[in-house]
């Protein structure tokens, strides 16, 4: 018998964001180190990856912690990696009890995954492009985030 999952519907993700708005996306950790005695490559592959997210609970705000992953790398040699970690801060709107709509496990995913990538993927690819572009290496461009919201 195959398992599957329960498809998110517009209202239940509505919900949550009718009751919340953004007050503001801070940048928490920044770093970027290129790989000691390294040759500076005329070109690289840029991979990416993304930490899981967590939340952050107050009374009337709450918060999404989540963070990125990216090395460039030439002919299987190393040329840089970084992390950048961003924290994004949510009022509550309303008395709607926010919490327990994020404890629907098809909400949360959404909300803490491609939600969060959404708000932050404009500041991510600029901050990387700067990083690579400061330190001499040849220009990158992250592509757009294709990942669309289930709803």
């Amino acid at each position: 018998m195959e398992d599957r999952k329960e498809t998110l519907s517009d209202s239940e993700y509505q919900n949550l964001i009718e009751n919340i708005e953004i007050k503001r996306i801070l940048l928490n950790r920044m770093d970027f180190k290129i790989m000691p005695e390294i040759k500076f490559p005329d070109h690289y592959k840029l991979s990416l990856g993304r930490s899981d997210s967590k939340i952050e609970k107050g009374d009337d705000q709450f918060s999404v912690v989540f963070g990125f992953e990216f090395a460039g790398e030439h002919e299987d040699t190393q040329v840089f990696i970084g992390h950048i970690h961003f924290q994004v801060i949510y009022m509550k709107k309303t008395d709607a009890n926010v919490y327990a709509l994020l404890e629907d496990e098809r909400i949360k995913e959404t909300f803490m995954g491609r939600q969060q990538d959404l708000l932050v993927w404009s500041y991510l690819r600029r901050i990387i492009q700067q990083l690579v572009s400061d330190a001499g290496l040849p220009p990158v461009t992250l592509p757009l985030n294709k990942s669309q919201l289930p709803i």
